[in-house]
């Protein structure tokens, strides 16, 4: 896949989340209640990357995830050139995958003897393989009603 390619997949990506936090938080999004400072500096970017962290843990149901997602739109919708950029990366150099997880899924995969083992080990290292970023993307998309991929 080409650069060219890359880029406008990558495009059309971010433009879709970008419709779907648009759709979550509304119209009249404020910016004044997302983030009050649109560059975000570093004190903001502690609090956004918990939110990052607090979207991943899934706890509280549905409601309360579409609550937060909606919350980390706003914040990224209301946000100008520099602070998108450092949204985006944190997101991309804090939440991918980790390393050490990978190591040990592909030990215990290497380590399996059973069926059972070999399943459960599998199981752990194609986990341990997906981006909590990606993951975060999705499921924020996951609101939006149609994806224009």
């Amino acid at each position: 896949m080409g650069v060219q390619a890359k880029a406008g997949f990558l495009d059309r990506t971010l433009r879709n989340i970008w419709k779907g936090w648009q759709s979550i938080a509304g119209e009249n999004y404020s910016a004044e209640q997302a983030s009050s400072r649109p560059s975000l500096p570093d004190e903001d970017l502690a609090r956004v990357r918990n939110q990052m962290g607090a979207c991943l843990e899934g706890r509280g149901g549905e409601v309360s995830a579409r609550a937060r997602a909606a919350a980390l739109g706003h914040v990224y919708l209301a946000l100008d050139e520099t602070g998108k950029e450092r949204f985006l990366r944190t997101l991309n150099d804090e939440f991918n995958i980790s390393k050490d997880a990978v190591d040990e899924a592909i030990k215990e995969f290497q380590n399996a003897d059973n069926t059972k083992d070999y399943t459960r080990a599998e199981t752990n290292l194609r986990q341990s393989l997906e981006s909590h970023r990606l993951k975060l993307l999705f499921n924020s998309m996951h609101y939006q009603t149609v994806l224009n991929f």
